[in-house]
């Protein structure tokens, strides 16, 4: 029941008038079907009684008035728990993002959290939505109350009849639970298909997608391996709904067999007359609302119990790893960066993608880090990005491992733009300031889109640097090409100040002039700071103090440009590869 706690104590502390809304919600629930069990009998017995039409219109009366307070009150329960419920659900999507952001950045990209996710969402939204399991749980409250009524209004019969009623009904929750656990654990293996299944099913709308598959004549091609995801889906419905129809099976048979003896026991005591017509009513419509109430009881309990084997992967979800947290320490510049035998390899992948790097940078030194695609380039700076930990060896700024410092601060001091640099549906100016209204960081952002050299560019724009970026939610939205967004990317790092700044190919995507005027004016962006340059364009090296040579995760070569080219190896060899293109 961990599931159930863990949902319960959540509810609990952030809304107690939803939990005690609930409460008096299956009250009013298990009210209802006793009332529809007592009117009719009352209202039989006033019309055979020999009483006024008067008088017996006025019982009728009070008697539906009854069930309507009933049945109001039990309408406003529902409506305010679904409110207080999205209150709730709210509070949770908060904290939920709040702790994944949190979370160890390398945890998030496996194939293995993915499925993990899948369940867990199971659990927290459910077929019905979020704290499904928990409502369950408390619907349990309101089939208790309606079995031990009708248990008692039902004893006045026969106790013998009582006892094979009630054996029946055992007997058709025991196969019933049995056939619908073995469908929930269906349930549960078919999550990592439904990832697949999202998955193939994005491709055909998501707008990243719609140049690949139109240019390359992909429909077909998709459509053919969706369709193969879709029979997998298929098939693990098919189980799932073959084996919850046996459990169907089993209550049809077990319900009508109870129908039958409840009937042949009314039937007798009517015939004898030791019962009235009303009394008739009140016993068949108890046996009905009993059957009812046990199929759903079983059904609340079968689901509590899968939700508890969901719980397992919300565990690990809602917990997940968040180790680079851990340290305390201030860190208020970078002096120096030293790579000391750094070992490290990606999670589940067994080839290490950086082997024994060892690097000293000084405050203010410029660097460019160089090599082919895969040499390790961009997984150097993840490290010191601290996005990932070493495996082996460590890494020191200003003499003391990263990861004693405040993570928070630590990365304060970073400015980096990613070769993959993302920019979100919102303005120009949130995407590049991370701040609200341009006030008071007007200078500083013009200074920032300046430098970058997309001043011009955001001037032009419809809306200037209140602009949304992409058409998510404005059809008068601005899609950046790629070297633009590589632009956005810049001014963001320079926005940001911090005394390390890390370009990861900002250049890729640029056409010739910018990337000219990006190196013409590199100095005087990056003025005063240390610098470190990764690029696969060797060009980048003639405005760096020192170069570092990757290949196959090593470190192959190290020095000044000019140092490189007259020891005549590797690097040489690779400048002049690109160089002779310029050239010729």
């Amino acid at each position: 029941m961990a599931g159930m706690s863990f949902l319960f104590g959540f509810c609990w502390s952030h809304d107690k008038i939803y939990i005690l809304l609930l409460i008096v919600k299956q009250l009013t629930s298990s009210a209802l079907p006793l009332l529809l069990i007592f009117i009719p009998k009352y209202i039989l017995d006033l019309l055979t009684e020999a009483m006024s039409p008067d008088t017996a219109l006025t019982y009728i009366l009070i008697l539906c008035g009854i069930y309507l307070v009933v049945r109001l009150f039990d309408n406003y329960c529902d409506a305010n728990i679904f409110v207080r419920k999205l209150g709730i659900f709210n509070d949770f999507q908060i904290q939920l993002s709040r702790q994944l952001a949190f979370a160890d950045y390398g945890q998030i990209e496996s194939s293995s959290f993915l499925d993990i996710k899948e369940k867990a969402f199971k659990f927290l939204y459910g077929e019905a939505g979020f704290a499904s399991a928990l409502e369950q749980m408390f619907s349990l409250i309101d089939n208790v109350i309606l079995f031990v009524s009708i248990i008692v209004i039902v004893s006045q019969l026969n106790i013998l009849l009582i006892a094979g009623f009630i054996a029946v009904a055992l007997l058709n929750a025991y196969f019933s639970s049995k056939t619908r656990k073995r469908a929930n654990q269906f349930d549960i293996e078919k999550a990592p298909l439904e990832r697949k299944n999202m998955y193939y099913g994005s491709l055909f709308s998501e707008y990243r997608y719609g140049k690949e598959i139109r240019v390359n004549n992909l429909v077909e091609w998709l459509s053919g391996k969706y369709t193969l995801v879709l029979q997998d889906v298929l098939k693990s419905y098919k189980k799932i709904v073959r084996t919850r129809a046996k459990a169907e099976y089993t209550n049809s048979f077990f319900s009508t067999l109870q129908t039958m003896l409840i009937l042949a026991a009314l039937a007798f005591q009517y015939a004898a007359k030791a019962i009235t017509a009303g009394d008739f009513m009140m016993y068949w419509s108890s046996a009905n609302s009993f059957n009812s109430a046990m199929f759903m009881a079983t059904g609340s309990i079968t689901s509590i119990f899968r939700y508890n084997d969901y719980y397992e992967a919300v565990k690990k979800y809602l917990n997940m790893p968040s180790s680079m947290r851990a340290g305390k320490k201030p860190l208020d510049d970078i002096e120096t960066i030293e790579f000391k035998n750094v070992w490290f390899r990606y999670p589940e992948q067994k080839e290490y993608a950086l082997k024994n790097i060892s690097i000293k940078i000084n405050a203010r030194e410029k660097w460019s880090i160089v090599g082919e695609n895969g040499s390790g380039k961009s997984t150097f700076i993840k490290l010191l990005a601290r996005l990932y930990d070493v495996e082996q060896g460590e890494i020191l700024v200003n003499g003391v491992n990263i990861k004693e410092y405040d993570y928070e601060k630590y990365v304060s001091r970073f400015s980096v733009v990613f070769q993959d640099s993302q920019l979100f549906s919102m303005s120009v100016y949130e995407n590049i300031t991370f701040s609200g209204p341009l006030k008071e960081n007007g200078p500083r952002f013009e200074d920032a889109v300046e430098k970058a050299g997309i001043k011009g560019k955001i001037a032009g724009l419809s809306n200037a640097e209140d602009t949304i970026i992409h058409r998510d939610f404005d059809d008068n939205g601005y899609e950046p090409s790629g070297g633009e967004v590589q632009k956005i990317a810049l001014a963001r790092a320079i926005y940001k100040d911090g005394s390390l700044f890390i370009l990861d190919e900002p250049t890729a995507s640029m056409d010739p002039r910018a990337e000219y005027e990006l190196y013409s004016h590199f100095n005087y962006v990056t003025k005063d700071r240390t610098v470190i340059f990764i690029s696969h364009r060797l060009s980048s090296t003639r405005f760096c103090d020192k170069v570092a040579l990757f290949s196959g995760g090593s470190i192959l070569e190290i020095g000044t440009h000019k140092e490189l080219m007259e020891s005549n190896h590797y690097y040489k060899e690779l400048y002049m590869m690109q160089a002779q293109y310029y050239r010729d």
